[in-house]
């Protein structure tokens, strides 16, 4: 099903990754103050008619007339109680789909950063990197390392992409981020001896105490 693509993200789901946590993880009543902003936002967007969504089965909210009021008047009157309220409702925030380019549009108009998903400046920094020729001849570095070493330099390097599009996440953001979880393996690190590895390229904003550690 096309709203099953990646051009569809549900209102619950783009809040979570908007904010780079994991939608399946939070609790209705513990969900981090980011998401809850995005909730709000989303809906509030969606509630007056600048953002458009859909069901499954049809557009909602398709205009601020007294026949669509009618028609739609359940959405109106969740989307009314998120917005005032703060509630949260997981089924129905997972049933509320918003697509890709509307998202985008909207994101410009109301100057918010676009969902690093959907940003296709993130995306390329993810995917480049500068080419340096100096290890060609040195075909045997990466195997001297343990398995250990291997994943942890592959979370340090994941960490430094995140950083450089999200330069305000903290280390536990970092070390939480579901990219890292499905990429990397923050497990080979504790939050702590995360923390102390990853200062050294973390940004100047959220830095804390520990010493650099070498990696040899």
């Amino acid at each position: 099903m096309y709203l099953d693509s990646n051009d569809y993200q549900t209102v619950w789901n783009l809040a979570h990754k908007w904010a780079n946590s994991d939608p399946e993880s939070t609790e209705i009543d513990k969900l981090p103050g980011e998401v809850k902003l995005n909730i709000h936002r989303i809906t509030a967007a969606i509630f007056r008619n600048q953002l458009p969504a859909r069901n499954k089965k049809r557009v909602i909210l398709i205009d601020d007339s007294l026949l669509a009021w009618l028609i739609d008047f359940r959405h109106f009157k969740i989307l009314r109680a998120c917005i005032n309220n703060d509630f949260f409702d997981k089924s129905y925030l997972n049933s509320i789909y918003v697509r890709r380019t509307h998202v985008i549009s909207w994101c410009e108009k109301e100057y918010l950063p676009v969902p690093y998903i959907w940003d296709n400046k993130s995306q390329t920094v993810i995917a480049n990197s500068e080419y340096d020729s100096s290890d060609d001849e040195n075909e045997n570095w990466y195997n001297d390392l343990t398995e250990r070493r291997k994943n942890r330099v592959a979370c340090l390097e994941l960490a430094k992409k995140l950083w450089k599009i999200s330069p305000n996440k903290s280390y536990e953001q970092i070390y939480n981020d579901p990219i890292m979880k499905q990429f990397g393996n923050p497990n080979v690190f504790s939050l702590e001896s995360f923390k102390k590895w990853a200062r050294p390229f973390a940004p100047d904003q959220i830095k804390e105490g520990g010493r650099p550690i070498k990696i040899k």
